[in-house]
């Protein structure tokens, strides 16, 4: 059983192999799904493969996990915790990706299957566009600051009340267009939250789990399906 490490870039990745011993470079891989898909056929069944958690490096996992015995995703932090590496290098790297994996020394990083994946980016999607609303909404309430306008008599500013009186509200010329710009971004984020929350209230009516989770009082479709 290898041991196999690979320093993961944009463009490459650097391979190093560690077969009972201390670890070698074996050269780069194109990380392409064509070059990848043929290191992948050339790793054997028993063989072990380890890669930092970075921003291409699970769909690099789906790749390799048909082929190899297992894939590690390295947890970046700890994994600079315990290294005492003191080159920074891209060969130096994969071969201290090999050998730490190779004496079971890897940080790991819990993956999950791929429908646990997938729930993970649609959860993490909305919570960025929750993100994005907050601070448009924050914007649009910076321009009745600046004009010295005080809020309506209303529960929620961008509810269908809030939202009428903000598009009659008076305001110089470039404050208008600021404030009706917001809008038109609330509109488009709202669309956008509505096609994520239907998508993860499929999954959740697929899944026991999060099904079950809604029986606490409380717990709703999006906290059930983030737990």
């Amino acid at each position: 059983m290898r041991s196999i490490g690979l320093d993961v870039h944009r463009e490459f990745c650097e391979v190093a192999i560690s077969d009972g011993g201390r670890a070698r470079s074996a050269g780069r891989v194109a990380s392409t799904p064509e070059q990848l898909e043929l290191f992948a056929q050339s790793l054997g069944p028993d063989d072990r493969v380890v890669l930092e958690a970075t921003g291409n490096a699970l769909a690099i996992l789906r790749i390799l996990e048909r082929h190899v015995g297992e894939v590690v995703l390295a947890h970046p932090g700890q994994l600079r915790a315990i290294s005492h590496a003191k080159v920074k290098a891209d060969k130096v790297d994969a071969r201290r990706l090999a050998e730490l994996l190779a004496a079971d020394l890897i940080p790991e990083v819990w993956v999950g299957e791929e429908r646990t994946r997938m729930l993970r980016r649609r959860v993490s999607r909305r919570r960025g566009l929750v993100k994005q609303a907050t601070a448009v909404k924050n914007a649009a309430s910076a321009v009745l600051v600046r004009n010295l306008k005080r809020r309506p008599a209303v529960s929620d500013l961008f509810g269908r009340a809030g939202r009428a009186w903000l598009e009659r509200v008076e305001l110089p010329e470039d404050e208008r267009e600021t404030l009706d710009g917001c809008l038109r971004q609330l509109d488009f984020l709202a669309g956008e939250l509505a096609l994520v929350d239907k998508a993860i209230a499929k999954a959740a009516l697929a899944s026991e789990e999060i099904r079950r989770l809604m029986t606490i009082p409380g717990v709703d479709v999006t906290t059930a399906a983030t737990l």
